[in-house]
């Protein structure tokens, strides 16, 4: 009776094994995406912390306080932070907001409706404005890849100027 126990006790445990295994992999899709900007906002929280960089694309340079002291952390951590952002008529005064609440470094992206976050070779998060959706890409090739394409865009962009 013991001996029956004991097997259907480890059969049971495989099987416990099993579905944690499968919940996990259901749990972590790679590619989330959302409409409307409130699930922008939702999706943009779900991004893990930064450890190493943060690479922003941005369309409209919003002044969030929350987002301003997240630079501001950053910078402190040492992360390496790049924005490139879309520097017209509209989006001149926050652009220069930014730059002197966080003394860090914009440079000039000709931009049509996208906002882009990269960060750590881990995630990517992309907006496509004029079609208000989202999506919350986790895939380290992806990331890499990128990363490439922005850091070849920003070596060839234009300083903003205080």
């Amino acid at each position: 009776l013991i001996k029956n126990k004991r097997e259907d006790l480890e059969k049971t445990a495989i099987e416990v094994q099993e579905l944690k295994r499968q919940y996990e992999l259901s749990e972590k899709e790679p590619v989330l995406i959302s409409h409307g900007k409130a699930n922008f906002y939702r999706l943009a929280k779900e991004q893990k912390d930064t450890k190493k960089y943060v690479y922003n694309i941005k369309y409209t340079a919003e002044l969030k306080p929350e987002w301003i002291r997240s630079l501001k952390e950053n910078l402190k951590k040492g992360v390496d932070v790049k924005e490139l952002v879309r520097y017209d008529k509209e989006t001149e005064k926050n652009v220069l907001e930014w730059i002197k609440k966080t003394k860090s470094e914009w440079r000039i992206i000709e931009n049509n409706g996208i906002a882009l976050s990269l960060k750590d070779d881990e995630e990517v998060l992309i907006s496509l404005i004029k079609s208000n959706t989202t999506m919350l890409i986790r895939d380290k090739s992806f990331a890499k890849l990128m990363k490439k394409m922005f850091l070849a865009t920003w070596k060839e962009s234009e300083q903003i100027k205080k």
